[in-house]
């Protein structure tokens, strides 16, 4: 065999191999995955893990959402239930009680079977919760009815709500804000199933807090006008949590609830009826101040006020949301929200006296 064969040999074996190589690659591509789930709403919105056994009730519908679109499927008893494809779902009609067995094809993809089984009633299956409202880093459990062996869970937004099961209670766990929705099924029926909605809320952080006084230098008396006046530590009201100040020995504290609907009409400049009520009839009304009630006597009326007791004491409240000012038998305060300044007036020289020592003696927490 000369040189020249034996190189156009090699040359056509190496070819050959090279072909054989680019032949044998291609046909050993994979075939993809054609996920199947299962959704008894129409639209197909709801779905669940892919499964390969389903229970349905005679009758009844339900509906396979396929990866693939334009799949095949063959029903091998045409008799118990049928199966129609329309792009990517196929409506499976449940004829009569029975077991049918539905092959789903696509070209490309890989051969998926689901068995149909025809049931006369459909499986119970009930969760005491269709939604749920969780914050950020907290469980929340839903109770599962069912007479189902096993149950399954999966989750639409692992990264938002995650799920675990033991016995019949879904135990979901909050992960960040958001959205997510449960599936919770019978392991070995999936057109059993129910969805519960969970959202999930940012955990709340403390807020930083600090503890001030009022600066003293702020403070101004004028006897011969019965005033003393001073400025708050901050001109936003809703960053004040917290009042601590002294009556006599003893030191009272306002808490931040209590200061919600004061710290509100203030923000809103609507001093009216702090001590009484925001909203005319609503009589006997008891709100808390310093850990003690006051309870609405009369109505509240823009010229009269609204007669209250306190600490077993007698007020008259009055309110004027103009000039935002509140009026506690005869005695004046008002605030000034330009800058943060509250005014005390109608007060005697002993009343005076006192009214300073005490805002001296106050104490504000007030958030960074």
């Amino acid at each position: 065999m000369s040189k020249v064969m034996k190189k156009a040999l090699a040359l056509v074996l190496a070819l050959t191999m090279v072909f054989s190589t680019v032949v044998v690659s291609s046909a050993a591509k994979k075939a993809k995955t054609n996920a199947i789930t299962v959704s008894t709403a129409k639209k197909g919105k709801t779905k669940v893990a892919a499964t390969s056994k389903i229970t349905v009730k005679k009758g009844a519908k339900v509906y396979l959402n396929t990866t693939a679109s334009k799949c095949k499927v063959k029903s091998s008893k045409k008799s118990v239930a049928t199966a129609k494809v329309s792009k990517k779902k196929i409506t499976v009609t449940a004829k009569k009680v029975g077991t049918t067995k539905l092959t789903i094809t696509k070209k490309g993809y890989k051969t998926v079977t689901v068995t149909v089984k025809v049931a006369k009633k459909a499986p119970s299956f009930k969760v005491n919760k269709s939604k749920v409202e969780v914050t950020a880093g907290s469980t929340a459990k839903v109770k599962v009815t069912t007479t189902a062996k096993k149950i399954k869970v999966a989750t639409s937004k692992k990264s938002v709500a995650t799920a675990k099961v033991s016995k019949k209670t879904v135990t979901i766990s909050a992960k960040k804000a958001g959205s997510a929705t449960i599936y919770v099924s019978d392991k070995n029926n999936a057109a059993a199933y129910k969805a519960v909605k969970v959202t999930v809320k940012a955990k709340e952080v403390a807020p930083v807090t600090e503890d001030v006084k009022v600066d003293t230098t702020t403070i101004k008396a004028d006897p011969a006008k019965g005033e003393v006046s001073f400025k708050l530590p901050t001109t936003d009201i809703k960053k004040i949590t917290k009042v601590v100040t002294k009556v006599g020995k003893t030191d009272v504290t306002i808490s931040d609830a209590e200061l919600a609907e004061i710290t509100t009409a203030v923000a809103d400049k609507k001093v009216a009826e702090l001590l009484a009520t925001k909203t005319k009839g609503q009589k006997d009304k008891d709100i808390t101040l310093a850990g003690k009630k006051v309870t609405v006597v009369t109505e509240y009326d823009a010229t009269k006020g609204a007669d209250v007791k306190y600490a077993g004491k007698a007020y008259n409240v009055k309110a004027d949301n103009a000039k935002s000012t509140v009026t506690v038998n005869g005695k004046t305060a008002t605030y000034n929200a330009a800058d943060g300044t509250v005014t005390y007036s109608g007060l005697n020289a002993d009343q005076l006296k006192k009214a300073e020592q005490a805002i001296k003696d106050t104490q504000f927490t007030v958030a960074k």
